[in-house]
């Protein structure tokens, strides 16, 4: 059996001021930062061969705290990065909101219509995302793996988990930041064994 587990990064100062990052960046806040320690420690003790981020500041310095001492080296893979929204990014959901009403409500409810001039599009994001895990599926039989992506990106491979059609991506849960997911692969097919779990998070909740 192989064993997928899936990271979404921690709370980066973009986020705590309501703006949309795709590809720009900023930096794990405070609070970021322990929700990365967390996962750290919630996951110290499982034998990891390859760990995958997105290419993202805010992933890869999670994922770089999750490995502590182990001597295995992280993979920076573009095919993780988070939904491209281009002109949008870096700006505050309101402002998109009233800028552009249409194509966002399109992106919030009804991605599979989602067609803007610049960035990807859900079926971009949605190919690229089943290319990765079909090729983790082939190289890494019967081992354990960690990816820190981002919350678009691990909706994505949790629907290819469970087939759902893109039409349904917004019907998931959300991924909040710092949670946990886990994917089995065996050789009848896939499951999705836990998602978005934040349990370890459970003393910065309520501190």
């Amino acid at each position: 059996m192989t064993q997928i587990y899936i990271a979404r990064h921690g709370e980066t100062e973009g986020i705590l001021a309501n703006r949309m990052e795709s590809r720009l960046d900023s930096p794990l806040t405070d609070v970021g930062l322990k929700q990365a320690s967390a996962l750290e420690n919630r996951l110290k003790d499982i034998p990891f061969t390859k760990i995958y981020s997105s290419p993202s500041q805010r992933a890869a310095r999670t994922a770089s705290i999750i490995k502590g001492n182990r001597s295995i080296d992280i993979t920076l893979d573009d095919h993780l990065y988070e939904l491209d929204i281009a002109g949008w990014d870096g700006r505050t959901r309101d402002d998109v909101a009233q800028a552009d009403p249409i194509l966002f409500e399109q992106f919030t409810n009804h991605p599979e219509l989602f067609h803007p001039a610049q960035g990807e599009n859900f079926q971009d994001l949605q190919k690229r995302v089943i290319t990765f895990v079909t090729s983790i599926q082939v190289k890494h039989v019967e081992e354990t793996i960690l990816i820190v992506s981002h919350s678009g990106v691990i909706k994505m491979i949790l629907d290819f988990v469970e087939s759902k059609p893109l039409s349904e991506y917004r019907n998931r849960r959300s991924i909040p930041n710092g949670s946990l997911s886990i994917v089995s692969i065996e050789e009848h097919g896939a499951v999705v064994e836990l998602e978005a779990d934040v349990q370890h998070l459970q003393d910065l909740i309520m501190a």
